[in-house]
C-alpha cells in the first residue's frame, strides 16, 4: 500500500475532508501502535480482506486504493472495483504474454535441433 504525505505531513487523499487525520509528522509524541486509526490502516491488506482471499490477482493487486473503496462503498475495507478489474485484466495479459514468450522460445529450440 502506498501512502503519500503532503509537506504538512498529511495524506493527500483526504485533504478536503481531513478524515483519518490523526496527527502530523511533526508530532514526536505520537505512537502509532496506540492509535486505532493508524492500526486499522496498517492491517488493510488484501490478505486480510475476505473478498480478496481467493482472487487470482491477489499477488499483483495490493488490495486497490483504500481511498477509492471508502469513497465508493463507505469503508477502506471495501473493494476498489475499478482497480480490481484492472488487476484481473493485467494478470490475464501477463499470463498470455508469458505463454506467447514460452511458445516462441520452445519453438526456436525445436527448430534448432
Amino acid at each position: 500500500m502506498d501512502i503519500y504525505i503532503q509537506l504538512a505531513g498529511n495524506c493527500h487523499g483526504y485533504l478536503g475532508s481531513r478524515k483519518h487525520f490523526v496527527t502530523t509528522v511533526d508530532d514526536m509524541l505520537f505512537n502509532p501502535q496506540n492509535d486505532p486509526v493508524f492500526m486499522e490502516w496498517s492491517y488493510r491488506s488484501p490478505l486480510n480482506m475476505d473478498i480478496c482471499r481467493n482472487c487470482p490477482a491477489l499477488g499483483i493487486c495490493g488490495g486497490g486504493c483504500p481511498l477509492n473503496a471508502d469513497f465508493e462503498e463507505g469503508s477502506i475495507w471495501s473493494l476498489d472495483k475499478r482497480f480490481c478489474v484492472h488487476c484481473k485484466m493485467t494478470l490475464e495479459w501477463l499470463i498470455w504474454d508469458l505463454y506467447k514468450q514460452m511458445n516462441t522460445r520452445l519453438g526456436n529450440e525445436v527448430n534448432e535441433r
